[in-house]
């Protein structure tokens, strides 16, 4: 019985862990966000034409939702698992 508490320790530290490398997904997603507002992205259109284009407030603002949804759902998902992991551990 010991042993399986142990495991479910384990479990929890992982599960932890998880969710610690979704949060810095997200963290590096929204940097890049960020970069892609304040930068300058040429495009050539023919016949030698250029169109300036960056991302907008709004994109940034709907893009940064999507990505919390996901990291939301990522996160239910993570903490589902865990349970049902340590329930099957614990119920001997």
């Amino acid at each position: 019985m010991k042993a399986l508490v142990e495991l479910s320790k384990v479990v929890a530290k992982q599960a932890e862990e998880g969710k610690v490398a979704v949060r810095n997904i997200r963290r590096d997603a929204l940097k890049a966000y960020e970069k892609l507002e304040k930068a300058c992205i040429l495009t050539v259109i023919p016949p030698s034409h250029f169109l300036e284009k960056k991302l907008s407030e709004d994109n940034v603002k709907d893009l940064s939702s999507d990505l919390q949804k996901l990291t939301d759902g990522y996160m239910k998902k993570i903490d589902s698992i865990y349970k049902q992991k340590e329930k099957e551990l614990l119920t001997v």
